[in-house]
């Protein structure tokens, strides 16, 4: 068995200053405790603590090791916007289906964000999200302001034909009331 000489090489911790009992002597083993060098308390092999391999930081607040992709947006947006699309073509609830479409284009815009930034990893359905949200928001104004012009003018047709009927005398008096509101239907569709 050889004894440590001085020439050695420092990092080894025998060739440094020291005998027994002092830092880098014969009763400590190499490197513990020394500044720079790999020990107890410290990571070898070039890696910080709290370094993945590859030298990426990890745990719970990286996107790409530990945290898992937050999709939960972009099924939203998608949820909302077919249901937007579903009850627009319902008179009672066509304000409801304006509602849920605005409230898709929104997740749908935070949840792309998300796939940008790398937080999730649905990229297709937050933009069908986004697409059926603006389809259903389109379709429900369009449907709503049909519905309005419709309404409107039901009653102003229907108020006419109820005041001939209630004039007419004569069962032929009453067909040409309805002759006359086919004919101002026919009128309107044109």
């Amino acid at each position: 068995m050889s004894t440590p000489s001085n020439d050695q090489d420092p990092r080894d911790g025998y060739g440094q200053q020291g005998g027994y009992g002092q830092q880098g002597g014969y009763g400590q083993q190499p490197g513990y405790g020394q500044q720079g060098q790999p020990g107890y308390g410290q990571q070898g092999y070039g890696q910080q603590y709290g370094q993945q391999y590859g030298g990426q930081p990890g745990g719970y607040g990286n996107e790409t090791y530990g945290a898992p992709p937050r999709n939960g947006l972009g099924v939203a947006a998608l949820v909302l916007g077919v249901l937007a699309i579903l009850l627009c073509w319902v008179p009672l609830l066509n304000f409801v289906g304006i509602l849920l479409g605005i409230a898709a284009i929104v997740t749908g815009v935070v949840a792309t964000r998300r796939v940008r930034a790398g937080q999730a990893t649905n990229r297709g359905v937050a933009r069908a999200g986004l697409i059926t949200g603006v389809i259903g928001t389109v379709l429900c104004v369009g449907i709503a302001i049909a519905y309005v012009f419709l309404g409107n003018w039901l009653v102003n047709n229907t108020g006419d034909y109820q005041a001939c009927v209630e004039q007419a005398q004569t069962q032929e008096e009453v067909n040409a009331c309805q002759q006359l509101l086919q004919d101002s239907i026919e009128d309107r569709l044109s």
